[in-house]
């Protein structure tokens, strides 16, 4: 069985099972958000790891933020202006600018808690970065141990998303609740998100993040959504080739790549239009 930092990876994926790779080409926002609830929605036995762009600057928000107070705060940071397409993810935590870095989702069916799944995808990115030349760790090495009790089988509100609480720098011992001290992901710091070594300091002041992840539970499968935010992009073809590795060196897996399903595209198609493009749900908040 499959070993990452001593916990087995059995409860996620099993070796024969394997893992369905889809390399996609760059779409719009409305499309990406579609397309990976539509994996979610349609999931089989066979886990789906995918890796995608986006076709133009996008700003993603969490699933329970409140459109308003990130709207307001993205206007006053100038940041609508150079990515004025907003859309409302089917999964937790925190606003997202989305440029020319890559996205990746991953589909499981599970039967342990998410924290298992983030633990995973910290691993995998942290390999990744080390193909890259770059030395990665998990906030929680930093910060210190602590105690976190993790969603019921149903989620947080009624299994509609899940993330990590916020993990402020050094406190010990603490248990931290659901919340955010500020609406963007790359200025919020939680246990299974990655750190560059020797950089420690952000422009922000804080240390420098370039990966994080939200999920949520469809019954029992579980959708991941993570992204990169490396502070010089890498070459998007040595990038992807290098995620991929990450994933099946922690996995221990072979990800064999593969193509959506006729009922995945029409799904995807369906939730795009009538849902994901309409302001009921991108501002339902």
């Amino acid at each position: 069985m499959p070993v990452v930092g001593g916990m087995g990876l059995g409860p996620l994926l099993s070796a024969r099972q394997g893992l369905r790779l889809l390399l996609c080409p760059p779409g719009d926002a409305f499309t990406n958000m579609a397309l990976d609830e539509a994996l979610a929605l349609t999931a089989d036995t066979t886990p789906t790891f995918r890796v995608y762009y986006w076709s133009s600057p996008s700003i993603s928000i969490g699933y329970f933020q409140k459109s308003a107070e990130v709207l307001n705060s993205l206007a006053c940071r100038g940041t609508l202006q150079r990515a004025p397409t907003v859309v409302r993810r089917p999964t937790g935590g925190t606003a997202v600018l989305h440029n020319d870095q890559p996205s990746f989702s991953l589909v499981l069916r599970m039967r342990a808690d998410v924290r298992q799944g983030y633990h995973l995808l910290g691993q995998a990115v942290m390999e990744t970065l080390k193909a890259l030349g770059m030395d990665a760790r998990p906030w929680a090495e930093v910060a210190g141990p602590l105690s976190y009790t993790s969603p019921s089988p149903g989620g947080r509100g009624k299994g509609e998303g899940d993330s990590p609480p916020p993990f402020p720098p050094p406190s010990r011992g603490r248990e931290f609740e659901f919340g955010s001290a500020t609406p963007f992901c790359t200025s919020n710091l939680f246990p299974y998100d990655v750190i560059l070594q020797g950089q420690e300091t952000s422009a922000s002041g804080g240390p420098t993040k370039v990966a994080g992840y939200s999920a949520r539970r469809f019954q029992r499968v579980t959708l991941f959504q993570g992204y990169l935010h490396l502070p010089e992009p890498a070459e998007g073809g040595h990038l992807v080739e290098a995620i991929i590795t990450g994933m099946e060196k922690i996995a221990g897996v072979r990800l064999m790549e593969g193509n959506l399903t006729e009922a995945e595209t029409v799904l995807t198609r369906e939730l795009r239009q009538k849902k994901y493009l309409q302001q009921d749900w991108n501002y339902k908040r």
